[in-house]
């Protein structure tokens, strides 16, 4: 998450399914913004206002190598229930991040891999993930989503993603998965249309 993108469409998206999940399920929410410069003041506060959250890692997160994963950065409280992850770059397949450009650096555009959704998955009840990984051509990402959930499958685990605006939803409850389903249709979040899974 980057502070020149606070306050966007997306942002305010982030809130109303957040604060969906939070009352209709019962559940803490624990935010991993995955910072990617300095956030304080009022753009901290806006930031915890939009995502509802019992708990907030504040400071600024960088790799240190391409090779890094960045588990110790999840391993965060004690008690997990619902962890939403706000990458500058979404979910990606590999553990290895290299930019398109060598001579800028890999921590410019921070990313979360499968490796590391396994593990947080074992913390946790529920991940949602903010993944703006996807190509910018609509026809193509329906295909790219259905790959994402096949891995997602792969690692015995459960989700879906909303289409519209690019939110993963992922658990090892397969019941709890299909109750935030019916629970963001219920609450008009999202249209049944614009759910993709492959459960």
């Amino acid at each position: 998450m980057n502070t020149a993108h606070l306050g966007g469409a997306y942002d305010f998206m982030k809130k109303e399914i957040l604060k969906t999940l939070k009352q209709g399920l019962g559940k803490q929410i624990y935010v991993l913004p995955m910072f990617t410069d300095k956030f304080e003041g009022e753009n901290l506060e806006f930031y915890k206002y939009l995502t509802n959250c019992d708990g907030i890692k504040e400071e600024i997160f960088k790799r240190v190598t391409n090779k890094n994963l960045i588990s110790p950065y999840f391993r965060l409280y004690q008690t997990h229930e619902i962890i939403f992850i706000d990458p500058d770059k979404g979910l990606k397949e590999h553990g290895r991040f290299k930019p398109k450009d060598p001579n800028r650096k890999a921590d410019r555009h921070i990313c979360v891999h499968f490796e590391e959704i396994e593990e947080v998955a074992n913390m946790c009840e529920l991940i949602v993930i903010h993944d703006q990984s996807f190509d910018g051509r609509k026809e193509f990402r329906v295909v790219e989503i259905e790959s994402k959930l096949e891995l997602i499958r792969s690692k015995n685990l459960h989700g879906f993603y909303l289409n519209t605006h690019c939110f993963a939803f992922i658990s090892r409850d397969s019941e709890l998965i299909q109750r935030v389903k019916a629970l963001l249709i219920e609450q008009k979040v999202a249209l049944p249309s614009k759910l993709v899974s492959i459960d």
